[in-house]
């Protein structure tokens, strides 16, 4: 039996993150590991904080979750000044440590300057013969510069203190966008090279890898489906519903903070009122589907200007355990999803409810939802939102009848044959 360490999960507040790591903790008991263990995204600093976010792995998948390497400041009130210093501190720290592991002196560095939880997520490294490194965006701005090094540099502190450990990494499931930084490419290039294999779970992040990467470096990445296709593809037959008319409608939120500009955020509410108007008048209820629980992604502030503009429509908020079961059995009932978040979309999509998708930001990993069958008419961005398109998809193209078994089921089996190859 495999002693494999899951690095950097992230909470099971988001049911897109959830649901990936229900598929590497189920594929890798099938192939690897009875009992794999979860190291989180949050460090030792935040993580008792942040313990509550991670139960139903511990409870109901029976692993056992820890935290990771580095210090993390996502749960920090502080200024922003102060909070960067904070941030950059952190950085540094782990840096100097895997420098000081190549001269043979990470030990002492470790003893000095890092906390016994610190040590013990290092030892819990050091005994895994695999690391299974849970990759996730890799998100490039439109300058580079300072603020997208510190946000790659941070994505990848857990799995460079591996890479100094000569540990056998994997990993699977990410997306990246196109990097504008010389430093967050150098540091990216460097963790590339040292995994076993590098999966992307779309082809625009495989083809922009391949085409700006050293060809060392891009040899090493391949193409492995979204993990999430993998376990709606189980869960499908239980849930879809054909002939339905409900006379429902979903929307999946997101608040000022994921699309990142007031004016974007305000023409985005506006157009999509119009939109809940309009489905008002030919009597449709609304379920806003709450798709991400986490409180750091909040989008109270979209449904209040949603119901308060909209006194005559029904708009209700589905009330959840936050389970994937019951998100599906909500997806499957509605007659077509408005979706903002992009798991959601997929979630709709996996049990053959039409969907019209509004990608938050600019990046690769909206590409899949084309990949699993949406029409690329029916994914826009916030500020291009159109009334017009969305209503001639309400009127026409969301009564038209779709079948996504048998793509998940190709997909589903690609995700299987990667864990029985790199497990083996």
């Amino acid at each position: 039996m495999k002693n494999i360490l899951i690095l950097d999960v992230a909470q099971q507040g988001n049911s897109g993150d959830d649901i990936m790591q229900q598929t590497l903790v189920d594929l890798t008991k099938k192939y690897g590991c009875v009992e794999p263990k979860l190291m989180t995204y949050f460090g030792s600093n935040e993580f008792e904080i942040a313990k509550s976010e991670f139960t139903f792995y511990e409870h109901e998948l029976d692993v056992s979750v820890i935290h990771g390497v580095a210090s993390t400041h996502v749960l920090s009130s502080q200024t922003s000044v102060f909070l960067l210093f904070k941030r950059l501190l952190s950085v540094l720290n782990v840096f100097l440590f895997c420098l000081l592991v190549k001269v043979g002196l990470g030990k002492v560095y470790s003893k000095i300057f890092m906390n016994d939880m610190q040590r013990h997520a290092i030892n819990e490294i050091l005994n895994a013969h695999l690391i299974i490194w849970n990759g996730r965006n890799f998100r490039g701005s439109d300058r580079g510069g300072m603020r997208e090094t510190l946000k790659v540099a941070e994505l990848c502190l857990n799995p460079l203190v591996c890479m100094v450990l000569n540990k056998k990494m994997v990993n699977l499931g990410s997306s990246v966008w196109k990097l504008k930084s010389f430093f967050s490419k150098w540091i990216l290039s460097k963790l590339i090279h040292s995994c076993e294999t590098f999966y992307v779970r779309e082809n625009t992040s495989l083809e922009y890898l391949v085409r700006e990467f050293p060809s060392h470096i891009a040899g090493k990445v391949k193409y492995m489906p979204d993990l999430s296709l993998y376990t709606l593809s189980k869960s499908r037959p239980k849930f879809v519903i054909t002939d339905k008319d409900s006379k429902t409608v979903g929307l999946t939120l997101v608040g000022c903070l994921e699309i990142g500009d007031k004016d974007k955020f305000q023409y985005y509410l506006n157009t999509l009122s119009k939109v809940v108007s309009y489905l008002g008048k030919l009597n449709y209820k609304i379920v806003v589907v709450p798709q991400v629980t986490y409180s750091r992604e909040p989008y109270s502030d979209a449904l209040n200007f949603l119901q308060i503009n909209n006194p005559e429509v029904d708009i209700k908020e589905l009330e959840t355990d936050g389970k994937i079961e019951t998100l599906l059995a909500c997806y499957s009932n509605l007659d077509f999803l408005i979706a903002s978040r992009m798991h959601s979309a997929i979630f709709a999509l996996s049990v053959d409810t039409p969907v019209y998708a509004i990608a938050y930001d600019v990046g690769a990993k909206w590409s899949i939802l084309n990949e699993i069958g949406l029409m690329e008419e029916h994914l826009t961005s916030p500020e291009t939102l159109n009334f017009s398109r969305v209503i001639e998809f309400i009127d026409l193209n969301s009564k038209l009848p779709i079948d996504n078994k048998n793509k998940l089921e190709e997909k589903s089996l690609l995700i299987e044959n990667v864990f029985a190859e790199e497990l083996a």
